[in-house]
């Protein structure tokens, strides 16, 4: 890379198990950040920040409930 320039990515996968008291099972959720910017002095950066989240429906009892996915 280019001096002063900082690239950062990351991936997540996030699993849910079922509350056994509820009967939930959140829907699981696949989570991307990026990070770009320019260090102007060590302790400085200007850059720019995304997040993008993906994820299943919920489930409660076996039933799909509607509107509950992630798509962002």
């Amino acid at each position: 890379m280019l001096a002063g320039f900082d690239l950062e990515l990351t991936a997540k996968y996030n699993i849910y198990t079922k509350n056994v008291d509820t009967g939930l099972t959140k829907g699981n959720e696949v989570v991307f950040e990026e990070l770009i910017g320019y260090f102007v002095n060590p302790d400085f950066l200007i850059g720019m920040h995304l997040n993008q989240i993906y994820g299943s429906a919920d489930v409660i009892n076996g039933v799909t409930r509607q509107g509950s996915d992630v798509l962002k």
